[in-house]
């Protein structure tokens, strides 16, 4: 549904300053990963950075058919000039099937690889079980972008502060959470920082978006 694209339109905000996230530039973008700890050295695809190391080759398995994108090749094919301009060929032809099937994909596949098994709104109930709280589509917005962004760090974070300080209001969440996170940015992001792919301001500003975004739509459900 909608509010699954919006969940990835607060990406391509926060992570590309494009505000359309039926822009062919964003879906089928592709970048080589210099810094990442873990990723350095292999290419990443799309809006949520699905990466050669596993996530594209899963995608290609459950859309590549579809897309006219082959699945079930070498690491060493999907990291070449041909296949990167194949993909963003195939987001120019068709932007609505890319959208589609990255937000499918995203929200199915990557999420709850991510999340232990769970979806974002699945991970919400683990915090706090009242569908108030884990439908709220500005709390599923602000936890998948944190999850694209720092998998590991920041979903355990927000479920001990949202528990520990017993808070139930979406908004004040969003608020305090977003406030209290920027401490740990320097730490969450050394690698990055150190090799200078990603700088302190960039950061702030990527998780005072993410609270923009997911603000703008706190009054919402996730359908």
């Amino acid at each position: 549904g909608s509010s699954k694209t919006y969940i990835l339109q607060s990406v391509v905000l926060g992570e590309y300053s494009i505000y359309d996230i039926n822009n062919p530039k964003v879906l089928g973008r592709s970048s080589f990963d210099a810094g990442l700890k873990g990723s350095a050295g292999s290419y990443s695809y799309g809006i949520a950075g699905m990466n050669t190391q596993g996530s594209l080759q899963n995608f290609l398995k459950v859309h590549g058919k579809k897309l006219g994108l082959p699945a079930g090749q070498s690491r060493a094919y999907y990291e070449s000039k041909e296949f990167r301009e194949l993909f963003n060929k195939k987001a120019y032809e068709n932007p609505e099937a890319m959208k589609e099937a990255q937000s499918d994909f995203v929200y199915n596949h990557y999420f709850p690889q991510a999340l232990g098994g769970k979806t974002t709104k699945e991970y919400l109930k683990s915090i706090r079980n009242d569908p108030k709280f884990y439908n709220n589509l500005g709390l599923n917005v602000m936890l998948a972008d944190m999850t694209i962004q720092a998998p590991q760090m920041t979903p355990p974070r927000l479920k001990k502060f949202v528990q520990s300080n017993n808070l139930t209001d979406p908004e004040t969440i969003i608020k305090e959470f977003t406030e209290y996170n920027k401490q740990f940015i320097s730490g969450d992001f050394r690698s990055a920082l150190r090799n200078s792919s990603a700088s302190t301001a960039g950061l702030i500003r990527r998780n005072n978006v993410r609270r923009d975004n997911a603000l703008n739509v706190v009054e919402f459900d996730l359908e």
